[in-house]
C-alpha cells in the first residue's frame, strides 16, 4: 500500500511540473505546435463583427461554436479562410493572416442581404434628388418649374412645397443651386417673367422662407459660400473680387479681398488664396488675421495662375485645394496629390479621410501618419485608388463609419468595402434615375433614391444600424 501511495504522489507530482508550465504557457498565448515542426509557438486571435450580428462563423471549413461578434482565440501562425453566413444574406468569405501577439480585426462586416429592401416614401414621380449635405433635407423636383419642386425631411419623413402657396416665384424655372454643407439655405437662381432672379431659401421650418436677394446680385456671381453658423453673411465671388453680403442690413460690402484664386469659409474665418500666391485667413469682415503661406516660389508650383480653387477646411490646421481643372492639393506634404480630372471629394466625419473621385476613378486620401510595420519613418499621404473602371462617377459616401464608400457611377449604385489588405470587394447595389442624385444617411442607414422606372422616392436599407453590435469586451 506504501508502495501504490508513492507511485501515486510521484504521477500527480510529474502531472503537475508537466501541466502548469503548459497551462501558464497557454495563458501567454503559447501552445504546442504538432507534426514535424513541433514545439511551443505563440498564437493570434481573429475578431469578427458583423451588422447584422448572430452570424454563423466557419474556419477552414468548420463551424465555430459562437456567432458574431466572437473573437476566435489560439490560433496558430498562418492563413485561414473565414466565412461569416447569415440567413437571407450573401456569404462574406476572406483569407486572413494570423501572426503571434496579433490581432486581427474585422469589426465591421457588412453583410449584403440577398434581395435589397425597399419602401417607397412619395407615390408622386420625380426627375431629381438634390441633396443638402450634412443637414436631414434634399429637394425634389418634378419639373422645371419652383411649383414643381418639394423638401424632403427624412427624419421626420414628411415633405414639404419649396415654395409656399401665392408665391410670385412659383412659376419661375429653376437655372441653378448654390448650397453649402450642414446648412439648410439654398440660393437659387430662377428665370421668371421679369428676367434671372435670386432667391434666398431656409428649407428648415414648417414652411420654408423665401427672400428676393436679387438688388444684393448686380451681377452675376461666379461662386457663392457662406458660414453654416452664421447664414447672414454670404461670399460672393464676382470678377476676381470678393465681395460679402448682409442679409441682415441688405448692404454690400464690395471687395473685402480683390485678386482672388480661391476662397473659403470655416469656423467663422474666411480663408483667402490671392493670384499673388498668398494663402490668409482672415475674419469674415475680411480683416486679416494670419498668413498660412507667403512663398511665391512655392504657390507658383502648386496653383495654376488662372482657375478658381475650392477650398475645403478640414480642420484648422488641415486644408485642402480643388481646382477647376481637377487638381487637388492639400498644406500637407508631398503638397499635389493629384494632377488633374479630380470633380468631388467627400470628407469622412470626424476623420482625416477623403473620397476622392474622378469620372472613372474612385480612391482615398487618407491624412493620417502611417508606418510600416517595425519601422520608425511615417508614409506620406497619396490618393489610393480603390477602383480605376468606372464610367460616370458622381457621387460618393462613407458607409459604416468609413469601412466602406458607396458611389454612384451612372444610374447604378456600387458598395465597395474598403479593406485594409488591399483587396476591395465590390457589389451592386441598385439602379437609380437616369441623371438624379442620391442621398446616404449614416443616422438611419437608409439611401434615399428615386426609383429607376416609376421616379417614385424610396428608401432603401444600406445598413442595419438597430442591429449594429461591438465586439465583445477582451477584460
Amino acid at each position: 500500500m506504501l508502495i501504490l501511495r508513492k507511485i501515486v504522489f510521484y504521477v500527480f507530482v510529474v502531472i503537475y511540473l508537466v501541466l502548469c508550465p503548459l497551462t501558464i504557457l497557454y495563458a501567454l498565448g503559447y501552445v504546442v505546435r504538432p507534426g514535424m515542426e513541433e514545439g511551443l509557438v505563440q498564437t493570434g486571435l481573429i475578431a469578427l463583427s458583423s451588422a447584422p450580428p448572430d452570424a454563423s462563423v466557419y474556419l477552414n471549413n468548420r463551424r465555430y461554436t459562437l456567432k458574431t461578434p466572437t473573437v476566435l482565440r489560439d490560433l496558430l501562425p498562418g492563413a485561414y479562410t473565414v466565412k461569416v453566413v447569415r440567413r437571407h444574406y450573401q456569404p462574406w468569405v476572406r483569407t486572413l493572416p494570423v501572426e503571434p501577439e496579433r490581432a486581427t480585426v474585422y469589426e465591421r462586416i457588412l453583410l449584403a442581404p440577398l434581395r435589397w429592401h425597399r419602401r417607397t416614401l412619395l407615390g408622386a414621380s420625380f426627375d431629381d434628388l438634390l441633396p443638402l449635405h450634412g443637414t436631414a433635407f434634399y429637394v425634389l423636383t418634378s419639373g422645371p418649374r419652383l411649383e414643381d419642386a418639394v423638401v424632403y425631411d427624412w427624419k421626420t419623413e414628411s415633405a414639404t412645397p419649396l415654395l409656399p402657396q401665392g408665391s410670385p416665384w412659383r412659376e419661375s424655372r429653376l437655372i441653378s443651386v448654390h448650397s453649402v454643407r450642414a446648412s439648410s439655405m439654398l440660393l437659387l437662381r430662377v428665370a421668371g417673367k421679369e428676367g434671372d432672379r435670386y432667391l434666398w431659401v431656409d428649407v428648415q421650418g414648417r414652411q420654408p422662407y423665401v427672400a428676393d436677394l436679387t438688388h444684393l446680385f448686380p451681377k452675376r456671381p461666379e461662386r457663392v459660400a457662406w458660414d453654416p453658423r452664421e447664414a447672414t453673411q454670404l461670399f460672393v465671388l464676382s470678377e476676381d473680387r470678393l465681395n460679402r453680403v448682409d442679409l441682415l442690413a441688405g448692404t454690400v460690402a464690395p471687395a473685402i479681398a480683390e485678386g482672388i484664386l480661391g476662397y473659403g469659409v470655416h469656423n467663422r474665418r474666411l480663408y483667402v488664396l490671392d493670384e499673388g500666391g498668398r494663402f490668409t485667413r482672415r475674419t469674415l469682415d475680411g480683416v486679416e488675421e494670419k498668413q498660412l503661406l507667403d512663398d511665391p516660389t512655392l504657390s507658383r508650383a502648386l496653383f495654376r495662375p488662372r482657375g478658381l480653387y475650392e477650398i475645403q477646411v478640414l480642420s484648422e490646421d488641415l486644408m485642402v485645394f480643388l481646382g477647376e481643372r481637377g487638381d487637388l492639393i492639400s498644406n500637407r506634404l508631398p503638397y499635389r496629390f493629384a494632377e488633374r480630372e479630380v470633380i468631388g471629394l467627400e470628407p469622412e466625419p470626424g476623420g482625416k479621410r477623403l473620397l476622392v473621385w474622378t469620372r472613372t476613378s474612385l480612391g482615398v486620401l487618407s491624412f493620417s501618419p502611417t508606418s510600416q510595420r517595425g519601422g520608425v519613418f511615417e508614409h506620406a499621404p497619396s490618393v489610393h485608388w480603390l477602383l480605376t473602371d468606372g464610367r460616370d462617377i458622381e457621387q460618393a459616401y462613407w458607409v459604416y463609419e468609413g469601412s466602406h464608400a458607396l458611389y454612384r457611377d451612372g444610374q447604378t449604385l456600387r458598395l465597395v468595402e474598403l479593406d485594409a489588405d488591399g483587396t476591395h470587394a465590390v457589389r451592386d447595389v441598385v439602379d437609380v434615375r437616369r441623371r438624379s442624385g442620391v442621398l446616404y444617411a449614416e443616422e438611419t442607414g437608409l439611401l434615399y433614391l428615386l426609383d429607376r422606372s416609376t421616379g417614385r422616392l424610396s428608401a432603401l436599407e444600406l445598413l442595419p444600424r438597430r442591429e449594429l453590435s461591438a465586439l465583445p469586451d477582451e477584460r
